[in-house]
């Protein structure tokens, strides 16, 4: 007996599935309303067309619905199964496409939440509007000055342009993008983090010059990359005419805003970098842990916003283990960050105490620290030359 199948999940449709069968029964359907007024039209459920997508193709696992491809696995069962004995041991795992620990029901990273780990960190009083440089984070600023639309973009870059000179007076200010590289061979996986941050919203590419007026929120307009491309090609053009220093990573900028401010460091003036992700506070900790001698003139500004005050944070001041913080990115990494997958219902703030707590754990991040430790100490020493 033949029977419907989706191409694209696999799902078996079952008899009450007639889809394929819409024709005739939108013909039957009119029939019965031949020669009738229409307030006396009444439409039978018997000629109502039910679609592939009403067949439930989920599991019940320990109470909860799972998401399974029946035609995958039973195509995985075959193809493994060598005897009718050890079909019993196939059922007895998780029927899922994908797992669902790391995986929500779109087959999408979990994600964490990051702002957790400003937990781990103790806010300092420190002066940071005198004989200071600055490095900020130009993902920040894009989404920090606010426009709106029907705004003229030469206004939108005088806004930028003002927000940076008036909010932090210095001789000495490096702004650092995000790159967004069009050839693919040249894209990393926060490729993936990026499109999951646009699922929920889309955005069209908008070709557009000074004299443009924006036609769409700021949110939206941010969305796509294509924009902030061609937005940060224009901003930097016009904050180099003002003595700014700008600089673009590859890709994603953190790492670059990081080692920016600790090749300003040894200089020996307050360096302060600017802005709100906790992955700049944990690679800026990581980069002071792995440092033979100690860097007590770089701090991290978390400006406030709303009924919110700026913070300052500084590596001194984590309240983890001093053996702790050179697997700061380890553990940041383990739990959930842009390229990797959080574990359901596990936060970052509980894994890291059972991972303080347990004496074996302590030693399993050394295999990835070795390594890093060496090309950061190398990279110390190329800004000393």
């Amino acid at each position: 007996m033949s029977s419907l199948m989706s191409i694209s999940t696999g799902v078996i449709a079952d008899d009450s599935i007639n889809c394929h069968k819409a024709f005739e029964k939108g013909t039957a359907s009119m029939k019965t309303i031949e020669g009738k007024n229409f307030k006396e039209l009444q439409l039978s459920r018997k000629n109502l067309v039910v679609p592939l997508r009403a067949v439930k193709a989920t599991a019940k696992i320990n109470g909860e619905s799972a998401p399974i491809s029946t035609d995958t696995i039973f195509r995985r069962i075959l193809f493994h199964m060598k005897s009718q004995l050890q079909l019993e041991l196939y059922f007895g795992f998780e029927l899922a496409p994908y797992p669902l620990p790391l995986f929500d029901d779109d087959g999408m990273m979990r994600k964490s939440r990051k702002s957790e780990l400003y937990k781990l960190f103790t806010p300092i009083k420190v002066d940071f509007t005198v004989n200071a440089d600055y490095v900020v984070d130009g993902g920040f600023l894009l989404h920090r000055v606010v426009w709106h639309s029907g705004e003229q973009f030469s206004i939108i870059i005088h806004k930028y342009v003002n927000y940076v000179k008036s909010n932090y007076k210095s001789d000495s200010i490096t702004i650092v993008f995000d790159g967004y590289p069009e050839d693919v061979a040249e894209k990393s996986i926060k490729s993936a983090e990026r499109a999951q941050r646009a699922r929920a919203m889309s955005s069209s590419s908008v070709i557009f010059q000074e004299h443009t007026k924006a036609t769409m929120r700021k949110d939206r307009f941010l969305l796509n990359d294509h924009n902030k491309k061609c937005l940060i090609s224009m901003l930097t053009n016009k904050l180099m005419d003002e003595g700014i220093h700008v600089k673009q990573a590859l890709e994603d900028a953190d790492s670059r805003i990081v080692s920016t401010a600790m090749e300003r460091s040894i200089e020996g003036g307050n360096v302060f970098i600017v802005g709100e992700d906790t992955d700049l506070l944990l690679l800026f900790t990581f980069h002071v842990a792995v440092f033979e001698e100690p860097i007590s003139n770089v701090f991290l500004i978390k400006p406030g916003k709303q009924n919110q005050e700026t913070v300052v944070y500084s590596p001194s001041n984590c309240r983890l283990p001093e053996n702790m913080r050179k697997h700061a990115l380890f553990l940041h990494a383990f739990t959930g960050c842009d390229t990797t997958s959080s574990f359901f219902r596990q936060g970052k703030i509980k894994f890291i105490k059972k991972f303080m707590a347990d004496q074996n754990l302590l030693i399993r991040p050394l295999f990835f620290l070795t390594r890093s430790q060496l090309l950061i100490k190398l990279q110390r020493q190329a800004f000393t030359l």
